[in-house]
């Protein structure tokens, strides 16, 4: 069970001394599974917070990953790594200091697949801290009418975010 494309030579010779000989190609054709986040958000809930190339079998090394800066300054730089291990990733960081977010950076990245090929794929990524909302259920007796409604801000900046409103006639429903 060849994985790459292989020629196979066979040669036989009867007790006669005839000599037969024939050759056939197995033409392997390999679906190249390779997933490169758009996105993370290196605010260390262990969800997307790192960006690494996460593939199939058919990837064998990561030759080269390189992260720029909108002004084209390296960001991050790995060669000759496995793939699928985010301990080879970038976790949105420049050095110890953490990047301006919202931001958008372009990668570069060379792997290498089992046939000895070589893919290159380009893109961008947007790296992105994640904002912690509270939510607050809140409710208010107004003569006839019983008024509840939601607010949610960011406990950050104490921004508000939205609040939905909704009535009930409270004295309707005795």
């Amino acid at each position: 069970e060849p994985t790459i494309t292989t020629v196979y030579n066979v040669v036989v010779k009867n007790k006669n001394g005839c000599v037969a000989e024939d050759s056939i190609e197995i033409r392997v054709k390999s679906v190249i599974r390779v997933f490169i986040p758009t996105a993370i958000s290196p605010n260390n809930d262990g969800i997307n917070d790192v960006f690494y190339i996460q593939t199939d079998r058919n990837v064998t090394r990561i030759n080269k990953l390189v992260i720029f800066n909108r002004w084209g300054d390296v960001q991050f730089s790995i060669e000759d790594t496995p793939p699928d291990d985010p301990a080879y990733g970038w976790n949105g960081r420049f050095g110890e200091q953490k990047t301006n977010t919202p931001a958008v950076f372009v990668y570069l990245a060379v792997v290498t697949l089992r046939d000895g090929r070589q893919l290159t794929y380009k893109g961008d990524i947007t790296v992105v801290y994640s904002v912690t909302v509270y939510l607050r259920f809140c409710y208010r007796n107004f003569a006839d009418y019983l008024v509840f409604y939601f607010e949610a801000g960011c406990r950050l900046c104490s921004a508000e975010i939205f609040c939905a409103c909704f009535c009930s006639d409270f004295f309707s429903h005795r």
